[in-house]
């Protein structure tokens, strides 16, 4: 790596550049020099070169000088890989001042010492030496990122498919999970880029566990009212480590996916965690996961199944992310062509509105159920309530 660096001499004075020539080609073997006289000159080359170079930059040059240059090609939105050696006079403290601020490397004076000359450039040329391998091993790092990114997207896929063929609509079901897993998560304004895919990833993967179950149990639901069904679910966390323990880069949706049967008040599985002990994508999934089996047992009533899923929050669920659901399915059917819910804000409430879904403050106390008829006193009720305790999420009423 040391030998691709080039040294490049802007000097007007022949014999400067005659000297730092000869040393450099004497301390280094098999590098390039090459040299122009002027800023103008040094200016078409550095626009030019992209590759790794040590200039050696007097102060004083024709046309463009020494300054000009160095702010120009130390433009942080716009990095390099050169290393300037600034030549100035030996008194010119507040030149050299300027150069620095201006992002000079390093420094030499007139008249020259041979000696210093040597250390400077060899200083410089480990210095950029040192830069080029580390940026190498990133490079390589990051290549080896993506072979490893790439095979575990492999793998995801893999069992997703796996779940897809040992579970009846599993394809249609992790679809919906998801879209509103994702959703619900990117409600929280701190949430990363990262806890997002995360958490998608998990949602694609939100049946794993139950892989290993036996084919006659594989549709049994795995909890009742927080409760296991049957003492074969507690293997299911043990299973998702089964299959996804040696996947690189899953680390966080592997801890996901093994802590979706904790209960939010520490009477779950396995590790008997609690609120917000249990990770945010493991609350989630829960909730929607439940949903989906409920779903099923409740002939597709879905206002039935969110008051089954309120009706069991702070022992099994995470009432927020029961709320969000409601939210979440509040947002699609306030979209589309004909939408059968319009969201209001508070000060537009009248009492010609029917309230469309649960409405919460943000600390949990339930205002309002779906299907209530706004009166006067209710809106005044709800306006003073909100005053000190704001509404959770947004306000739907039923369009008619």
């Amino acid at each position: 790596m040391a030998n691709n660096v080039a040294f490049f001499i802007v000097e007007d004075e022949e014999n400067t550049v005659r000297l730092l020539t000869s040393i450099i080609n004497k301390v280094f073997t098999e590098v390039d020099v090459f040299s122009v006289n002027d800023g103008l000159s040094a200016c078409q080359v550095l626009d030019r070169k992209k590759d790794p170079m040590i200039v050696i930059l007097d102060i004083n040059l024709p046309q463009v000088n020494g300054l000009q240059i160095l702010k120009k090609y130390r433009n942080p939105d716009e990095p390099n890989d050169f290393y300037f050696i600034i030549i100035t006079g030996s008194t010119d403290k507040e030149v050299n001042l300027k150069a620095l601020q201006a992002g000079a490397d390093d420094f030499l004076s007139k008249p020259f010492s041979v000696d210093d000359i040597v250390s400077k450039l060899r200083s410089a040329h480990r210095n950029i030496s040192l830069k080029l391998d580390i940026k190498m091993h990133l490079e390589k790092a990051k290549e080896l990122e993506l072979h490893l990114n790439a095979d575990a997207e492999r793998m995801r896929k893999t069992l997703q498919k796996f779940q897809e063929i040992r579970i009846n609509n599993c394809a249609q079901i992790v679809d919906r999970i998801i879209q509103a897993s994702v959703w619900i998560a990117s409600q929280d304004p701190n949430i990363s880029t990262k806890e997002l895919t995360d958490i998608g990833n998990a949602a694609s993967l939100c049946f794993v566990g139950r892989l290993g179950l036996p084919e006659n149990l594989i549709s049994t639901p795995v909890m009742v009212n927080g409760f296991i069904s049957i003492q074969e679910m507690h293997n299911i966390p043990k299973y998702v480590n089964d299959f996804l323990d040696k996947v690189r880069g899953y680390e966080d949706v592997r801890k996901i996916l093994y802590y979706i049967y904790e209960n939010y008040d520490g009477t779950g599985i396995p590790e008997n965690l609690k609120s917000v002990q249990i990770p945010l994508g493991s609350r989630i999934l829960r909730v929607l996961l439940d949903f989906e089996d409920l779903l099923l047992k409740n002939s597709k009533n879905q206002n039935k199944v969110m008051e089954l899923l309120e009706h069991e929050s702070h022992h099994v669920y995470d009432l927020f992310i029961v709320a969000y659901l409601d939210q979440y399915f509040g947002m699609l059917s306030s979209k589309g062509k004909s939408p059968s819910e319009v969201i209001v804000e508070k000060k537009d409430l009248d009492s010609t509105m029917v309230i469309a879904r649960s409405l919460f403050t943000q600390t949990g106390l339930k205002l309002v159920t779906p299907g209530t008829r706004m009166t006067e006193e209710k809106i005044d009720k709800i306006r003073t309530i909100t005053r000190e305790d704001p509404i959770f999420g947004k306000i739907f009423i039923k369009k008619f």
